[in-house]
């Protein structure tokens, strides 16, 4: 079982590992080069607290699987970062597009 400074460290982790993730992907086409990382950061945690919302607040295999679905995700389509920082695309609808395919909608 997690224990609350387990699942705490888990998902600052996934927060760090979501900005990594933003820094690599805007610097490709289509995405904005003037992403902050204060911008960065902000969607990072707003992605991963809809993520734990979505598990219920569980950190668990379903957790970390979506979680790298997402990543997968944001790497091969980075306009999703540009999307996001407009509203454009809300967290909740780039997590249920993660496992159902690209976040084009």
């Amino acid at each position: 079982p997690s224990t609350p400074g387990n699942v705490q460290q888990s998902r600052e982790a996934a927060r760090k590992e979501l900005e990594e993730v933003f820094s690599g992907a805007s610097s490709r086409p289509g995405v904005e080069a003037s992403i902050s990382a204060a911008q960065k950061a902000k969607l990072a945690l707003s992605l991963e607290e809809a993520l734990f919302r979505f598990f219920k607040g569980q950190v668990s295999k379903p957790y970390a699987q979506k979680f790298r679905a997402l990543c997968v995700s944001i790497q091969q389509n980075p306009s999703v970062i540009q999307r996001l920082i407009t509203g454009a695309l809300s967290p909740e609808e780039l997590l249920q597009s993660a496992t159902t395919g690209p976040a084009n909608a």
